[in-house]
């Protein structure tokens, strides 16, 4: 039976919060405030470094100029490092219990409890998810706060990305777990067109596109490269990274070492890894440098001759193969590395499918200059015109509102 009592008793409280709420902000400001957002992310924001951490600091940066934020953290992938902090964002990481992002049944109204004592969310604010896996926990805050408005912003196809990797396991949990929490969103959106139009037919409903943006400047970088030096960024703690950079190292490098008019060629491998792991000792491989983290990459890229990446399994799109765009450095990589951009062969970048081919190809631009220039002018006009952060923040502003 439908009780008038408790609604409406639970409508005023909601108008009292709201209005205690409105007179705090007008009493201290003198004026009314923007709108109230809440994020839920699964890392925390940065402008560098992490890719995902990338695409949050991105999204919080928009979201921060629109409404009145705030972002609580639930750190289920992991730290970035401290540098490309976004030091405006109200930022508070909750300290719950850690459910493995492989794993994605998560207790919701428990972690929920816990964002909501953590970060204190006015009443009817909106609730935006950032991850599927966070998707749960973003409707159980949205609905103890009676949120008017919860997106999601699924990135990847998680589904996809198990069942290309084999793990059937994984793929029939992330389906269960889209299946039951996509259709409750207010908004739905994925980095590439390709996974937002294959995830809305599997689930049936509408997915946008919020494209993975980079910083590009107005006119393409000059590189200062006079050797041959291929490199390779990215976070060295993923798998897809780790044996992309196993296979450059092992197979790719060498063979390209092989070419006579080659032979002063180096590998540099940049981006955080695991000390117990198999990255750290690639260094003692003659001309391979494990450069680990590094803070500022301009220089990397501008001393490089060729981007290399060696991508056999993956989702959404690469924001390292955007930033080496955007830096003025040729690419090579595979067809999985290039999914999701709509690039060409031989106009953007070369694609090759296996190691001994990509080996080729890295020879090939290594010593063809003029494809070189052609194929980084072309692909830096591409993300200047459609991955920029300008680019990306209309459609992030479009999400929300």
């Amino acid at each position: 039976m439908f009780d008038c009592n408790v609604t409406v008793g639970r409508s005023m409280l909601l108008m009292h919060q709201r209005a205690c709420w409105y007179y705090d902000m007008v009493s201290a400001f003198g004026t009314v405030l923007r709108e109230p957002l809440l994020i839920v992310s699964p890392i925390e924001p940065r402008s560098t470094g992490n890719g995902l951490a990338m695409r949050v600091g991105n999204i919080c940066r928009v979201a921060s100029e629109l409404f009145n934020l705030k972002v609580a953290v639930l750190p289920f992938a992991g730290t970035p490092p401290p540098t490309g902090r976004i030091d405006r964002l109200a930022v508070t990481v909750v300290r719950a219990q850690r459910s493995h992002v492989q794993r994605p049944e998560i207790a919701p109204q428990a972690l929920a409890s816990d964002i909501v004592s953590a970060v204190r969310p006015v009443g009817g604010s909106r609730v935006l998810a950032l991850r599927s896996y966070i998707g749960p926990v973003a409707l159980a805050v949205a609905e103890q706060i009676d949120a008017l408005w919860v997106g999601i912003d699924l990135d990847d196809d998680d589904e996809g990305f198990a069942l290309r990797g084999g793990d059937l396991e994984g793929a029939a949990r992330f389906h269960r777990l889209v299946s039951s929490t996509v259709a409750r969103f207010s908004a739905i959106c994925a980095s590439s067109t390709i996974d937002a139009d294959t995830m809305a037919r599997r689930h049936g409903v509408s997915i946008s596109t919020v494209v993975n943006g980079v910083d590009v400047p107005s006119t393409r970088p000059l590189r200062s490269s006079t050797g041959t030096r291929i490199l390779f960024v990215g976070n060295l703690t993923y798998p897809p990274n780790v044996q992309a950079a196993l296979t450059l190292a092992h197979e790719i490098f060498p063979a390209v070492r092989q070419e006579q008019s080659l032979d002063g060629t180096e590998l540099l491998l940049v981006g955080p890894s695991d000390h117990r792991g198999p990255i750290p000792v690639l260094g003692s491989r003659e001309g391979v440098t494990v450069a680990g983290f590094v803070p500022d990459l301009e220089p990397i890229y501008r001393a490089s001759s060729v981007v290399v990446a060696p991508i056999f399994h993956a989702s959404g799109t690469r924001i390292k193969i955007l930033e080496a765009f955007a830096r003025g450095v040729p690419v090579v990589t595979t067809p999985a590395g290039a999914s999701g951009l709509p690039v060409r062969h031989e106009r953007h970048l070369l694609i090759a499918e296996t190691a001994s081919s990509l080996a080729h190809e890295v020879v090939r631009l290594l010593s063809d200059q003029p494809l070189a220039e052609s194929l980084a002018s072309e692909a830096f006009n591409l993300v200047h015109d459609r991955f920029s952060l300008r680019a990306q923040r209309e459609q992030i502003a479009a999400l929300l509102r």
